[in-house]
């Protein structure tokens, strides 16, 4: 992994999922089954842990909001209880020092970081803020379900274009605003016709041409630094479950295919030495490009070590 950091760190986007959290060993981090099935016990919609390891994480997303409806209410705020639930569980959340060397790292290399988590432990570790996109600018507005084009960055240093400067940008939508939060089947498959429409559709889409992707609609969110970066994914399961993110690589697969001069390469990476091969996950990475590199455990990954590079 330091071997990528050294010989990649220009145009390298970070892919951050929730193992930086689950690493840090900080009480009270957990990972979203155990979330889920907590918020499932408060609702009165209990699953074993045996049972729901079985099932579908989105799914049971879903099955959890559906239970906490009222069939007869209409109340936006209602229908937003279980992301209310998830989002207060992670609102106390510090971040450590993995944190911080990896935000270190990035500053250091203007590298953009995506990531999956709702939470701000990224951004609390380097001071960076929330901004938007200017009203009245070109590309993506802002907006509540779909902040794309908002992210946090570090006061003073405001970013071009977002796949050349750093910024902290959340693919799945942040605690600060309950709508944007994804759990959710459902919740996945708006994600997919909002990046869909951009990408397809119009004169301003991503895949018009080679050039497109300088003036296209997506162009100042964080869907540019993951079409025009190299990618290095660490931290996610990118299971069956990531409906969106798994759909989005099978696109940027298409997009390399369609404008082969545009090719960037891609990383993913696990702790061989503490998870379970995924032999599903790997047939699926090696078939839309990206390399998958084991490590010897979690310690490889999140040490302050490996990121001073």
């Amino acid at each position: 992994m330091q071997d990528i950091l050294k010989e990649h760190s220009e145009r390298l986007t970070l892919m951050v999922g929730n193992g930086i959290n689950l690493s840090n060993g900080r009480p009270g981090n957990e990972s979203w089954k155990d979330i889920l099935e907590r918020i499932g016990r408060n609702l009165r919609f209990p699953v074993s842990r045996q049972e729901l390891d079985k099932r579908s994480l989105v799914e049971f997303s879903d099955l959890l909001q559906l239970h906490s409806e009222d069939a007869d209410d209409d109340d936006d705020d209602r229908n937003k209880s279980v992301q209310r639930a998830f989002s207060e569980t992670i609102e106390n959340w510090k971040h450590g020092r993995s944190h911080a060397a990896i935000t270190k790292w990035a500053k250091r290399y203007d590298a953009p970081i995506l990531t999956t988590n709702f939470d701000t432990t990224l951004s609390d570790a380097c001071g960076a803020k929330l901004e938007h996109a200017k009203k009245g600018s070109e590309g993506a507005p802002f907006s509540r379900f779909y902040p794309w084009s908002s992210r946090y960055e570090v006061p003073g240093q405001p970013i071009d274009k977002p796949r050349n400067s750093f910024a902290i940008w959340h693919i799945n939508g942040m605690s600060e605003y309950l709508s944007s939060v994804r759990l959710g089947l459902s919740h996945y498959m708006g994600s997919v016709q909002q990046a869909r429409t951009w990408m397809h559709r119009g004169d301003d889409r991503l895949f018009a041409n080679e050039h497109a992707i300088d003036r296209w609609k997506g162009w100042n969110t964080w869907l540019d630094a993951f079409f025009a970066n190299d990618l290095l994914i660490f931290g996610l399961g990118l299971s069956r479950d990531e409906v969106f993110l798994r759909w989005l690589l099978i696109e940027r697969a298409r997009y390399f295919r369609k404008f082969g001069n545009r090719d960037r390469k891609a990383w993913y990476v696990w702790a061989k030495g503490e998870e379970k091969e995924d032999r599903d996950r790997d047939f699926f990475l090696k078939h839309v490009g990206v390399q998958v590199v084991g490590v010897k455990s979690f310690g490889a990954i999140y040490s302050c070590q490996t990121w001073s590079a």
